[in-house]
């Protein structure tokens, strides 16, 4: 399955939302495999991400940490790679699509539900 990174990085914490919840064994393991071969692809964004705040940002001489500006002429450039990154299709081999009859008794939102979409089939 192929997906833009961004609906990666926007599905995380509804996924670990529905990680959190009751259900049945053998969907409980899906959710758990599933949510692995996001924690892989979102590691290495994460990285990505940094790099990017490295080569755009400022360091802090105080704790070394990189931060961009919001009035930085770099910010631009920022947005523009990060846009980029997270237009990327990512192959998710082995994620299996959960049944939404399997996430009955989940309680999320419309935007939960909605980030969650590539994840979920009918």
């Amino acid at each position: 399955m192929k997906v833009k990174l961004g609906q990666i990085v926007s599905s995380v914490d509804a996924f670990n939302k529905v990680a959190q919840q009751p259900m049945k064994a053998s969907i409980s393991f899906q959710v758990a495999k599933n949510l692995k071969t996001l924690s892989e692809e979102l590691a290495v964004y994460e990285q990505s991400r940094g790099d990017l705040i490295r080569k755009y940002g400022n360091e802090n001489k105080e704790d070394g940490s990189f931060a961009i500006e919001p009035n930085s002429e770099e910010l631009p450039k920022f947005q523009k790679e990060l846009g980029e990154l997270l237009n990327v299709d990512v192959d998710l081999n082995g994620f299996k699509q959960i049944k939404l009859s399997n996430l009955s008794k989940c309680e999320l939102t419309p935007q939960e539900m909605a980030s969650l979409e590539f994840a979920i089939q009918e």
